[in-house]
This record gives C-alpha cells, sequence and structure tokens, in this order.
C-alpha cells in the first residue's frame, strides 16, 4: 500500500485507480492540532491498516491528478540526514556513518518551488535520496530487528546553500524554507521491502542528472537505522534521509526544472525560483 496526501490535506490510499480517501475511518485528534495528521495515523496504523485496506474494495478512488499532491508528512517530529555516504567502496572501506538535522519547516511537496533565499552562497545544491519514515518509538535498533521499525519509505530531495554554516551538512545551510521536497507518497514496508532495490533517477531541464540504485552505496538502510538510533529515540513519522552518491550534487538555479523519480514511490516535478536571479556558476 502506498499513502499519500492531497493539497486539501486529505490523507488517502494511492492505487493504481486513484486516490483513496481514508476520512471514513480516520480522523484527526482535534485535541492534537499540533501534530501531523499523517503522524497520527502512523501511530495508530496497526488499529486502522485492516479498515484502510478494505476501503479498496468498497470505495470508488478519485481520479489521480499527481499536480495536486502535498508532502505526506507536512511537518514530521524530525528530519536526520545521512552526511557521509559513499558509492562503490570495498567492503572494508567504509566510511564512519554521520548525521545532521534539518528544519522540518523546510519540507514541501512533490510538485511546487525551491525557493533560493536571499543568502550569498556559493551555489545551490540539490541531491536525491531515499529516506526511512519511523513506525514506532525506538532506540538502539539491531541491524537485523531494523525492518520492524520502520513504517515505510518516501523520496526527498536535500537541498543546500554551499559556503553556508560551517560546512558541507549544518542545519541552516540545508534548513531553508522548500528545501526539502518530499514525496509523493509513502510506500509502506508491509511486507518488508528490499530498499537496495529502489532506483533514484533525478533529472534537470529535461536531461538526466544522476542515475543509482540504493544497494550500490555503502550502507544498508538497516545499518543506518540501528546507528542514528544509538543517538536519541526515534518516533513515528520521523524521517531518516539514507543518502546518495558523494560528489555528485546538482547545481541549480534560477529557472531550472527538476524531476525525481523512485521505484515504486512515485515523481517529483518542481521548479526553482531566485527572486533575485542569480546565474549558476557562482552567485556569491
Amino acid at each position: 500500500m502506498k499513502l499519500g496526501r492531497l493539497d486539501d490535506e486529505r490523507l488517502g490510499l494511492v492505487t493504481d485507480g486513484g486516490f483513496v480517501d481514508i476520512s471514513t475511518v480516520f480522523s484527526p485528534n482535534p485535541r492534537r492540532p499540533y501534530v501531523d495528521t499523517m503522524v497520527q495515523l502512523i501511530e495508530r496504523w496497526d488499529e486502522l491498516k485492516a479498515p484502510i485496506a478494505a476501503l479498496q474494495s468498497s470505495t470508488s478512488p478519485l481520479a489521480l491528478d499527481v499536480s495536486r499532491f502535498g508532502p505526506p508528512l507536512r511537518r514530521p517530529r524530525k528530519i536526520v540526514n545521512l552526511c557521509t555516504e559513499v558509492k562503490d567502496l570495498q567492503p572494508d572501506q567504509k566510511p564512519p556513518i554521520d548525521w545532521f538535522f534539518k528544519s522540518p519547516e523546510s519540507v514541501t511537496g512533490p510538485n511546487g518551488q525551491l525557493i533560493l533565499p536571499p543568502h550569498y552562497a556559493t551555489e545551490f545544491l540539490i541531491e536525491a535520496e531515499i529516506a526511512v519514515v519511523i513506525g514506532q518509538p525506538c532506540r538502539n535498533v539491531p541491524v537485523d530487528e531494523a525492518d520492524t521499525v520502520i513504517f515505510g519509505y518516501t523520496a526527498v530531495l536535500d537541498g543546500m546553500g554551499d559556503g553556508l554554516g560551517r560546512g558541507m551538512g549544518t542545519y541552516f545551510n540545508k534548513s531553508f524554507d522548500t528545501f526539502c521536497p518530499m514525496g509523493p507518497t509513502i510506500l509502506i514496508n508491509e511486507p518488508p521491502l528490499d530498499a537496495a532495490a529502489f532506483d533514484v533517477r533525478l533529472g534537470l531541464n529535461g536531461a538526466p542528472a544522476e542515475s543509482y540504485s540504493r544497494g550500490s552505496l555503502a550502507h544498508s538502510v538497516a545499518e543506518l537505522i540501528a546507528d542514528v538510533s544509538t543517538y536519541f529515540q526515534l518516533m513515528p513519522g520521523d524521517v531518516v534521509a539514507c543518502g546518495s552518491p558523494t560528489n555528485r550534487s546538482i547545481r541549480i538555479a534560477h529557472g531550472d526544472s527538476i524531476t525525481l523519480d523512485v521505484t515504486t514511490i512515485g515523481s517529483m516535478s518542481l521548479s526553482v525560483d531566485d527572486p533575485l536571479c542569480r546565474h549558476r556558476e557562482r552567485v556569491a
């Protein structure tokens, strides 16, 4: 099953036949207005998954208009990103795993604009990544139990203003508004999925810009979940972005069009808007 959110805030199943509204079996708690409705759904998934699944055969789906998708998680509790992933290493050459936080307010939908801030970065960059959505409170998760805490998978674009902050992956140069496009869906990890099989294809202005398989990267998703869960408790709806090939960040500038397609999860289509209309080579 796949879950999505329309731009009018309705949550639903995303099927081959269209969008199945789940409001007849799930309503967010009005006493928790500041908790993302998708987070509330994830918290109650064990009790709701059977009646939600039944809607596929009992409810007529709405025609699927991909331009109407909002981010599946509008404001996750935490967004944690990997910053030392490396491609095509030998088994004894795995790099150390390191992490940084990204502001939940940086999340935007899969079909909008990525708006460059007025700060004068050396350049603005994006990386296309698979992200895990956590399904239950957990800490110190063993590698062989990682699947039990994964609710599902989505896709994110990790935006950055290079040259700002103290290094490549800092909270401030990664957390500008709109710098975390997400979606369009959450692919539920039931039965457990092979994360290594996800193929990621990023395009810029109609031309291929990046293509890789999650399985080609140095650390498995299970290893990453085991590591990040040693630092703090992960909670339902937390997002863990699992890295991309290094040294392949894609430069973006005003007027660019971006596409991202990930196996089964779906596609994004975004434009880049820079109110200052700075050019690509260097904006400093």
